[in-house]
């Protein structure tokens, strides 16, 4: 074989690897740069905050938590909604988390007057800021081999185990979010949430465990315990971090008396984490069951009598 058949093949984002225009990878592609331009247009335009560089690092932070977290849900999604295609966004999922975690890094320095020496200190005395830095160093060596090429020269066994690392990874993204908000919101709460939904797929996933992890029963058993969860961690954090009592904030996830009337403004802050978490679980329940039951529809039409 010559060289330039062993040469890797550029694909464009908006292609398939057949070299077909893909719709599901072009509006993944272009979405990816959605918070970016955004966070850049309230900047120029100055509506982004009294602190823009202070509003744009939490901006690139949540954004690649919640990059990362649409990478982990790749899996799951494809086999509970038998979407074979979403493995060909993960990479670039991926690679646009450890871009806004980059990003984040760079406007911290900003902020910091470029002072690196600063900056360096920070990461090793602040507790929150080390628990980032160690999160964003582990993600360079999955950014490094998310090629092809890199996947053949580690080989697949290898390649596979070394990016198991994302679950490290995203658990310290989570706790660097929990320490490093002041005060407790809805954000940290539900990426908490959607963590722990994905790790414990993963494991009911495990073959070793006698589950049907993409089984209904077994999904709606998790997103009960998760959501229930949430409510719970919810209570609790509140209780740690303002001492407000538990008996006081449990309540409110089935109070659902305070959305009459409507109260448009305060909407975001009355919807409780639980609540997200759940209406997030059910869209992939009913996603899972409307496809089986597409399939199984097919299936009885293409059976011969």
């Amino acid at each position: 074989m010559d060289a330039s058949a062993r040469k890797p093949r550029f694909v464009a984002p908006w292609l398939d690897r057949r070299g077909r225009f893909s719709p599901l990878k072009t509006v993944v592609f272009l979405f990816l740069f959605y918070p970016g331009l955004q966070m850049a247009f309230e900047f120029v335009t100055g509506t982004i905050g009294p602190r823009p560089v202070t509003e744009v690092i939490h901006g690139t932070g949540v954004w690649s938590i919640r990059f990362l977290l649409a990478t982990l849900a790749v899996t799951p999604l494809r086999q509970i909604w038998h979407w074979g295609d979403l493995v060909h966004v993960r990479r670039m999922l991926g690679l646009a988390s450890f871009a806004y975690a980059l990003a984040h890094l760079v406007f911290y320095a900003a902020d910091s007057h470029w002072d690196l020496g600063f900056v360096v200190s920070e990461m090793v005395l602040r507790l929150y800021l080390t628990v980032g830095t160690i999160a964003l160093v582990l993600m360079i060596p999955l950014a490094v081999t998310s090629t092809d090429g890199m996947m053949r020269r580690l080989g697949g066994l290898r390649w596979r185990r070394l990016h198991q690392a994302v679950y490290v990874i995203i658990a310290l993204a989570v706790v660097h979010f929990f320490m490093e908000t002041k005060a407790v919101g809805s954000e940290p709460l539900v990426e908490g949430a959607l963590m722990a939904w994905l790790l414990l797929w993963r494991a009911g996933n495990d073959h070793r465990v006698p589950v049907n992890a993409s089984g209904l029963p077994f999904l709606v058993g998790l997103s009960a315990v998760v959501v229930v969860g949430t409510a719970i961690a919810e209570a609790l954090w509140y209780k740690w971090v303002s001492n407000i009592p538990v008996d006081r904030v449990l309540p409110t996830n089935w109070q659902f008396d305070v959305l009459f009337p409507i109260d448009w403004a305060s909407l975001p802050y009355l919807i409780r984490p639980a609540w997200i978490v759940a209406v997030m679980a059910l869209v992939v329940i009913l996603g899972g069951v409307l496809r089986n039951y597409m399939i199984a529809r097919r299936t009885r039409r293409l059976r011969p009598a």
